[in-house]
């Protein structure tokens, strides 16, 4: 009896400490751009960032994106609220406050961000899959998903 309870504890804590692992996108992240051509074939259904610095906490996820339009920082809630105005800054490209946004963890450890758009509502995913993360946007504008695989550099 005190095995399996023992067993059931470790496996426990193995589980937790791997979502735990999942859910945590800190760090430097730049494209890989093989992985991502096979991901998505077509060049429009690439997403555009080619480099992301992530910082996260227990609230709050900000990301620092750098693309053909410029670099752009914004800050998500986690705690699944809405948010108004997440894009603080950008370079390159429009500034000020962004459309309001909600981030929510799905039970795979998945990030999924909705953003109203004037069109509908916008869908970016954060996702690890090993070593890498994944970014899916999907938007009533876009014919097919825009994806994009990222190696951490740092």
């Amino acid at each position: 009896m005190k095995q399996t309870a023992l067993a059931v504890l470790l496996s426990a804590t193995a589980i937790s400490s791997v979502l735990a692992q999942a859910k945590d996108f800190s760090g430097k992240w730049t494209v890989d751009a093989d992985k991502t051509a096979a991901a998505a074939p077509k060049p429009e259904s690439r997403y555009p960032t080619t480099e992301m610095q992530i910082t996260m906490d227990a609230k709050t996820m900000t990301v620092v994106s750098k693309g053909p339009a410029g670099t752009r920082q914004t800050v998500y809630q986690l705690d699944g609220s809405p948010t108004a105005g997440a894009t603080v800054s950008a370079t390159g490209g429009r500034a000020g406050a962004g459309p309001e946004t909600t981030a929510k963890w799905a039970s795979d450890g998945a990030l999924v961000i909705t953003t109203k758009l004037y069109n509908g509502t916008g869908v970016m995913t954060y996702k690890r899959e090993g070593t890498n993360l994944t970014l899916e946007y999907k938007s009533p504008g876009l014919p097919t998903p825009r994806v994009a695989i990222y190696k951490k550099v740092s």
